[in-house]
């Protein structure tokens, strides 16, 4: 008999026995089996009133997998039952950190460590939302905290190298990566941001086996894809390249860095009519005239990598269109303004667009 069957054989058979019950509902909330918890959790509640905290707090726990609504008020109907339960503080968190209420979240983290000051989850919780804050050395503070009380920690370990690389402390985020690849050989994150790394300072070959390593792992990595392509095509490999970057667009259509490289390993393997092809799909994709907000510069950028191709297929006017919607889309670009005129210039002296 297995140790899941073990616990529901019990307590089914022990329906009087709080213990038994309230186990039974921690050992199902624990494995992501909510509605299971539920009866048993009700019925520990019913043998003993003072369970109110903890049902409430579990409650709390099941709602952040379906309701979010009910959560935050199921966690602070435990903690006006028991003020220092630390686990709701640390849910109610967690909450608003879902919620990018991230000057609650700290509060309520803060709470847990006052409480409990050796918890490296808590400490890692308040890093990660100083971060999302800005708050860039209080986040390293508590990092670094997180990773001295439980330096195997996966989450502060990712969580401190990230803050690296956004301040682009590249050789220190390198040392702490071969340190964690050590402890976590198997950890796909790490490969990816060493791969970053390496990339980075042109060590593409070495960069490759670390993204490789992530693409084992998880086959709908789209990112991991991309580098793979890039770095193949930085090293001549052009039919590798080709492959890894059309894989990633296959996980990601709407990826306009993969689109690029793409149709650039085009051009420069001599094979504009294909880069017209890909760059004129992805478009299609994106690009119906009222393009998302936030995407108009790298929407502009592809066209104008298909004025490129399509001028090397000997197609002026396409070339001349492509230029004139990259310059609808960022209108400061002196090099588009400027190639454009120089295509224009054989119909007929000096032309200049203004774009409104």
């Amino acid at each position: 008999m297995s140790e899941d069957e073990r616990v529901l054989k019990e307590a089914r058979a022990r329906p009087d026995s709080f213990e038994v019950q309230a186990g039974a509902a921690e050992w199902l909330v624990r494995r992501g089996r909510y509605e299971e918890a539920l009866p048993f959790l009700e019925r520990a509640l019913e043998l003993d009133d003072e369970f109110g905290p903890t049902y409430w707090n579990y409650r709390g726990v099941i709602a952040l997998h379906g309701d979010h609504d009910e959560a935050e008020a199921y966690f602070l109907k435990a903690l006006d039952l028991d003020p220092e339960l630390t686990q709701a503080y640390f849910n109610l968190g967690i909450f608003y950190q879902i919620k990018g209420d991230y000057v609650r979240a700290l509060e309520r983290f803060r709470q847990v460590v006052i409480r409990e000051p050796d918890d490296f989850e808590a400490y890692t919780k308040l890093g990660e939302c100083c971060a999302a804050l800005g708050m860039e050395k209080e986040a390293e503070a508590f990092l670094a905290k997180a990773l001295t009380v439980r330096p195997d920690f996966l989450d502060a370990e990712v969580g401190i190298l990230s803050l690296y690389l956004r301040q682009n402390r590249y050789e220190e985020a390198e040392e702490l990566l071969e340190e964690f690849l050590k402890l976590h050989p198997d950890v796909g994150p790490f490969h990816f941001m060493m791969g970053l790394l390496l990339e980075y300072r042109g060590a593409y070959g070495e960069a490759l086996g670390h993204f490789y390593q992530v693409v084992l792992d998880d086959p709908q990595d789209g990112d991991a894809f991309r580098h793979l392509g890039t770095c193949c095509a930085e090293q001549g490999m052009n039919e590798q390249a080709e492959a890894f970057l059309a894989q990633a667009i296959k996980l990601n259509v709407e990826d306009p860095e993969a689109t690029l490289r793409l149709g650039r390993l085009y051009l420069a393997w001599d094979r504009p009519e294909d880069a017209v092809v890909v760059l004129r799909e992805w478009l299609r994709t994106v690009d119906d005239g009222k393009v998302l907000y936030g995407r108009k510069v790298e929407v502009s950028q592809v066209y104008k990598a298909l004025a490129e191709a399509l001028e090397r297929t000997g197609d002026v006017e396409g070339a001349k269109g492509a230029l004139e919607r990259s310059l609808e889309l960022v209108q400061d670009q002196p090099d588009v303004r400027e190639k454009y005129e120089e295509l224009c210039r054989p119909l007929g002296g000096r032309v200049s667009i203004e774009v409104d």
